[in-house]
Formats: C-alpha cells, sequence, structure tokens
C-alpha cells in the first residue's frame, strides 16, 4: 500500500510520444531515481547545486566533472555548501553568461519592437501634419475669396477640426516618446544588473573567476605598456574546514564574507579583488612592485588575526596565509599566480598565518607570525 508522505515520480502516457524522445526521458527517469539515494548514501545534502551536480556526475555528461567529483569522493570529501559552490561556479559558469545573452536578446526585441511602434507613430504624425498643412493652404486660398461672414463660418469649423485633430496626434506622439524613453531606461537597468551579475561572485561581491580571465590580460598589457609593475597576493583562510565541521556552513559562509570585505576595502580602484576558490582570494595589485604588495598583504593578515569575530557565545580566531608574487614580463596570469600559490604553500607549511614572497630581489621576507 502507498504510504501518505512517498514521494511519487508519475511517468507520462508514452502514446505517441517518438522514440528519441521516450528514450532521453527513459534515461532522465532512471538517474532521478538513483540521485536521491545516491546522495543519503554518502550523506551530501541534496541542495539544489548538489542536485545539479549530481545529476551530471550520474549521467555522465561532462567527464571531466566525473573525474574530479571521484577524486574528491575518493578523499571523503564533504560536498556542503563551500565545495558545492565551488564545483558549481567552476562547471556551470557559463549560465550567468547565458542569463546576460537572454537579457541582451529580451532588450533588442523589446527595442525592436518600440521602434516599430515610434516608426508607426512618427509616419502617422508626419502624414497628420502634411494633411494640416495642406487644410491651411487651401484654407487660405479659398478664404481669399470670402465675401461675406456666412460662408466664412464653414471654413473656420473645418480649420478648427483639423488644428484639434493635429494637437490630439502631437500629444499622442508626445506620450509615445514618453512611454519609449521609460521602456529604454528600464532595459538599460536590467542590462546593468545582468553584465554586474555575470562577472560578481554571490556570495562574497568580489569578482570571480570568469571576470578575472576577462580583466587579467588587460592589467599585463597596461603594465607592460606602462613599465609599472603589476603584483599578485593569493590568500587563503587558515583552518577553514575546522571552522565548517565546528560551527556549520552557515558561520563559515560569514567568515568568508568577513575576509572577503577586508580585502575589498584595502584594494584600490585599480586593484581586482576576486574570489578565486572556496576560501581563496586573489588580489591583483596594478602599480605595486613586490614589496609594496607584501605590506599590503600583511596589512590585511594583521586586520583579519586582529577581528573579533563570536560564534554562540565563543571568540572564533580566524587568520589567513598569502603568498605574493610580482609580475615577470612574458609569463602568462597563470604563471603569475602559480608563483604566488607556491609562496602560499611555504606560509601554510611554516606555520600559517603569515605572508610569504615568491621572489625578493634583496631576499627580506617582510612578513612573519605575530
Amino acid at each position: 500500500m502507498q504510504k501518505k508522505n512517498d514521494f511519487i515520480i508519475n511517468r507520462p502516457d508514452e502514446a505517441n510520444v517518438p522514440e528519441d524522445v521516450k528514450e532521453e526521458f527513459t534515461q532522465s527517469y532512471a538517474v532521478v531515481k538513483r540521485l536521491l539515494p545516491f546522495l543519503a548514501k554518502r550523506g551530501i545534502p541534496a541542495s539544489p547545486k548538489n542536485y545539479r551536480i549530481f545529476y551530471d556526475y550520474l549521467l555522465y555528461t561532462n567527464p571531466s566533472l566525473n573525474k574530479t567529483i571521484n577524486e574528491l569522493l575518493d578523499n571523503n570529501a564533504k560536498f556542503y555548501s563551500q565545495l558545492s559552490s565551488s564545483l558549481y561556479d567552476h562547471f556551470y559558469s557559463n549560465e550567468a553568461l547565458d542569463q546576460q545573452a537572454k537579457a541582451i536578446n529580451k532588450a533588442a526585441m523589446d527595442f525592436m519592437a518600440i521602434s516599430s511602434s515610434m516608426e508607426q507613430s512618427l509616419e502617422s504624425a508626419i502624414s497628420q501634419t502634411s494633411r494640416y498643412k495642406k487644410v491651411l493652404n487651401d484654407t487660405s486660398k479659398q478664404m481669399a475669396q470670402i465675401t461675406s461672414a456666412d460662408q466664412l463660418q464653414p471654413f473656420l469649423e473645418e480649420l478648427m477640426t483639423e488644428t484639434e485633430q493635429a494637437l490630439t496626434q502631437n500629444d499622442s506622439f508626445s506620450s509615445r516618446i514618453n512611454e519609449a524613453n521609460q521602456i529604454i531606461a528600464t532595459l538599460k537597468e536590467e542590462l546593468k544588473n545582468q553584465t554586474a551579475l555575470a562577472k560578481v561572485d554571490e556570495l562574497t561581491k568580489l569578482y570571480n573567476r570568469r571576470h578575472l580571465n576577462i580583466e587579467a590580460p588587460r592589467m599585463i598589457s597596461h603594465s607592460l605598456e606602462t613599465g609599472l609593475p603589476l603584483s599578485a597576493i593569493l590568500f587563503d583562510l587558515d583552518h577553514f574546514k575546522r571552522i565548517n565541521d565546528t560551527w556549520g556552513h552557515n558561520y563559515g559562509d560569514k567568515v568568508l564574507i568577513i575576509c572577503a570585505d577586508t580585502i575589498k576595502k584595502s584594494a584600490r580602484g585599480s586593484d581586482l579583488p576576486v574570489r578565486f576558490g572556496g576560501e581563496e582570494f586573489l588580489l591583483l595589485c596594478s602599480g605595486l612592485d613586490l614589496l609594496a604588495a607584501a605590506r599590503v598583504a600583511e596589512r590585511i593578515r594583521l586586520v583579519i588575526s586582529n577581528t573579533d569575530i563570536t560564534i554562540r557565545g565563543n571568540s572564533l580566531p580566524v587568520t589567513i596565509s598569502s603568498g605574493v608574487a610580482q609580475y615577470i614580463p612574458g609569463e602568462e596570469i597563470n604563471d603569475l599566480i602559480e608563483r604566488a600559490d607556491k609562496a602560499l604553500y611555504r606560509a601554510k607549511g611554516e606555520g600559517r598565518n603569515r605572508v610569504r614572497l615568491a621572489e625578493s630581489p634583496d631576499g627580506t621576507d617582510l612578513a612573519s607570525k605575530t
């Protein structure tokens, strides 16, 4: 007997359904039946992002995704909000661009409709204006031949009628112009919002890696053209997994937001603050050499380590490690970040809560554990 709260998936009547559609439905239905038990068995939350990720994993639509998931499963990774968001951003990043493309397409279609409507209104207004001009000319000629007031009355009535129609048409056209201006203003705002969403990380409001890939080449070109230095600071929160495991991912997200806000406030207008990964952040510093960027990293480290974060009455110590590298002409952005990452790895290996340099002209390491 069917229990009251059982989850039921009703398959549609397959009569008259094309064979390729039947095959697609059968395959999807089989995956759906496996998905929730698969997640439950491994203790994976059935969040919307996890559902999407593991649906594609079981359907095997993306070999790269499956390889990454298999490695994570082998290492007993916990697919909580942070890891899920990182995976989702990496493998489905184009979806934000798709939304932007849809918004642009909608704006284009709406504008074409406005343009067509305005064109019709304009043609009508021009036609009415031409008609009114003809009426004035004809009336002027006819009035020149009038010899009595009785003959004048019909001409004046016709002229008043035509004048009212011209004024009404003009008011209608003005109204259409105002309406079009309002619609265009709304479209501009929608496109502005979509453009912003396509380049910003949803949680931290820092730029995402997609925007980094667009802006980094421009920053490198600027450095080469002007001769000004360019440096990268790669940050990683210390023991972030411990924070998530102990206090939960909601508090973990709050810690990420606090740290991201600190980095953003430290960035200048010419810098690029990016959420690089789960608990990793990147700050590209235009015009700063290695030592100047290291001082920025050290200030950020001190602010975060001295920030009082209290959870349920308990003070939560939060620290951050970072690696700093200066751009060398001829290398790619990935090479620069890789050198910063190696310096970050040293900072982690030497005890965390410190800044380490990828290279230094005088061998000086400005930051040390406090």
